[in-house]
């Protein structure tokens, strides 16, 4: 699996094998994270928010750009800061500020090395997911894959390698699709 030394105020990516096995350095503190896209649902997100709790995962809680439109637009609320997924392009940045956040929990003289994974309960949090884990390097990532949201792209992904789907036609009036 891919980890994340952090050195000042650089994060790259590693991983140290030798037959098989992990090898981290004595001065290294591993700490588990795991970054949760749009977690409303007590039903899913309690029983995840829990389950880092008693592991000592910690827990970067995040809004997509979608839902935190729909707060804003139709509820008139604006969800804080500190909750706000990174617009896409600016990952990079919003990693860079995650861990530095990091950096300040961890003890006097320890390396932290980061196990992170990416999570979505939404079904509109995936792009985000999928971008921050990319940033992110996460070793699990599907990468960025929007013709797993989109029935035409699925469609017409399964008609090139010749198997059998609807036909369809991609319109914008109902004129275009008769």
């Amino acid at each position: 699996p891919f980890r994340h030394h952090i050195n000042s105020n650089k994060v790259f990516t590693t991983s140290l094998s030798i037959k098989g096995g992990n090898v981290e350095p004595s001065n290294t503190l591993t700490k588990n994270v795991l970054v949760l896209v749009d977690g409303f649902a007590h039903y899913i997100s309690g029983h995840v928010k829990d389950y880092c709790r008693q592991r000592s995962i910690e827990l970067i809680e995040i809004v997509s750009p979608y839902i935190r439109n729909y707060f804003k637009q139709v509820e008139n609320r604006e969800i804080p800061l500190s909750f706000q997924a990174p617009d896409e392009g600016h990952e990079s940045e919003w990693w860079e500020h995650r861990v530095q956040k990091i950096l300040q929990d961890t003890s006097d003289g320890m390396v932290p090395l980061l196990n992170v994974a990416v999570l979505s309960e939404s079904d509109s949090g995936v792009s985000t997911a999928e971008r921050v884990s990319v940033c992110i390097g996460c070793a699990n990532n599907n990468g960025i894959a929007p013709q797993l949201r989109n029935k035409f792209l699925m469609n017409e992904n399964a008609q090139k390698i010749g198997l059998h789907s609807v036909r369809q036609k991609l319109a914008s009036t109902w004129e275009e699709a008769e």
